[in-house]
This record gives structure tokens, C-alpha cells and sequence, in this order.
């Protein structure tokens, strides 16, 4: 999953623990334009898969899935 820190209505945090609660394998990667140890903070031991900061160019974020999905399949 791609996720937003900051959205209307839940905000990232809530999205990650609704979807960890159906799925514990879920490859969640984290997006924000806050600094990568200001939103991951949130998220310390709960296995984000990744994050990428914004604004980012379109080829950052194919290798970030690419290391993603890579890394799910080991």
C-alpha cells in the first residue's frame, strides 16, 4: 500500500492500523512531505516497508515499489 500521512478524514496512522488489523503482511510504503524521522516516528517497530519523501519524481517512487515488492518476495 501506498500511504499518505496526512489525508481527510482518518489520517495515515488510522489507515496503517485498520489495514495491519485485516492484514499483518500488508507491505505498507509511507509518503509525506514531513521529514522521513518526523512521520516515521508514528510508526517505530510496526515494519513500514519504506518512505519516500515528498515531492518526488515519478522514478523514485517505481524504485522505491520495485524495492518493495522485491523485498516481499524473499
Amino acid at each position: 500500500m501506498l500511504l499518505d500521512l496526512t489525508m481527510p478524514g482518518m489520517d495515515g496512522q488510522q489507515v496503517f492500523e485498520a489495514s495491519r488489523a485485516l492484514n499483518t503482511r500488508l507491505p505498507v510504503l509511507l509518503m509525506s512531505g514531513f521529514s522521513e524521522s518526523e512521520a516515521t516516528a508514528k510508526f517505530a517497530g510496526q515494519g513500514l516497508a519504506g518512505f519516500i519523501q515528498k515531492p518526488f519524481e515519478m522514478s523514485a517512487l517505481v524504485e522505491q515499489l520495485a524495492r518493495v515488492v522485491h523485498s516481499g518476495r524473499s
